[in-house]
């Protein structure tokens, strides 16, 4: 049985769903009308384009026709001739095609690597309007190019171990004599690891050194590391997560070839772990790193 107040509590909640949809009706309006404004908008916006492409078209051949008319008589005339026409007009096409070439990151790579750093960068500082372009294209050439190469310490005829070090950059094309190690050596061996180049052992002309120090490219400064826990001559070493190995080598030029125990240096703690010898003693052997792993090759016994 329906009382009179259910019956009303009713009627005010179908009048509170009328006025929802009501309010929803008139937002909806409102949006149809901006959005209907918007269109009258854009398409005036539209009308004017198509005007004004018209007008561009119409002095487009207008321009064209006059350039043909003037060309016919210079020809006539015999003050000018067809391919020196194609020529001129060649010449000054190029750049602009040039310019659309180089605003493309993959056109412009492919073309930076057939004029190498410095051609673009010599063509850079010859045509400001390639400027941006060839920005462009420089860094990525450089993230592509080898590091710089280092030569360090060795001997000659006059000198039973040097301490010489020579930088070599792709980049630049030229050597530069950088700070020479505090230790002359030869037969050292020689990596990188976070940026830092480290040196260790080698022979002094005397006896094989247990020293290694690195070097800091940013800071163009050589310190010293602790000595190594084996001196060595002619031995190899990588970088594997984050520590330095060495491995192979000879303790005295003269001694009997046997295997040395790899050690490894771990740059947190500033010292040196011995780690289980190789089952070859490896004299000169070369040694990288491949997935975690230390592979050596090569070498005498």
């Amino acid at each position: 049985m329906c009382t009179r107040s259910s019956v009303e509590a009713l009627l005010e909640e179908h009048g509170q769903s009328l006025r929802s949809v009501l309010e929803q009706q008139q937002l909806l309006e409102r949006r149809h009308d901006l959005l209907s404004q918007e269109v009258r908008q854009r398409n005036g916006q539209l009308q004017d384009l198509r005007r004004e492409h018209r007008q561009l078209l119409k002095d487009f051949h207008e321009l064209r026709d006059e350039y043909s008319a003037v060309r016919d008589c210079l020809t006539q005339a015999r003050v000018l001739r067809k391919a020196e026409l194609e020529l001129h007009l060649s010449r000054r096409r190029a750049p602009r095609v040039l310019k659309r070439l180089l605003e493309e990151p993959g056109l412009a790579l492919s073309l930076g690597c057939v004029m190498g750093v410095i051609g673009s960068m010599h063509l850079r500082e010859t045509a400001q309007s390639l400027s941006d372009g060839l920005c462009k294209c420089l860094k990525l050439l450089k993230k592509r190019m080898p590091p710089d190469i280092y030569v360090l310490g060795g001997k000659n005829d006059s000198s039973a171990a040097l301490c010489n070090v020579e930088c070599f950059s792709p980049l630049r094309g030229e050597w530069q004599v950088m700070p020479p190690m505090t230790v002359k050596r030869y037969g050292c061996a020689a990596c990188t690891l976070g940026n830092l180049l480290y040196v260790v052992g080698g022979h002094d002309g005397q006896k094989a050194l247990g020293s290694a120090e690195r070097f800091d490219p940013s800071a163009s400064k050589w310190s010293r590391l602790p000595n190594m826990l084996t001196p060595r001559s002619r031995c190899a070493a990588v970088a594997v997560k984050g520590r330095l190995h060495v491995l192979g080598g000879r303790a005295e030029s003269r001694s009997v070839p046997h295997a040395l125990a790899t050690e490894r240096f771990d740059p947190n703690t500033f010292k040196w772990e011995a780690l289980p010898a190789m089952p070859l003693a490896p004299l000169g052997c070369a040694a990288a790193e491949l997935h975690g792993s230390i592979y050596a090759v090569g070498g005498s016994l």
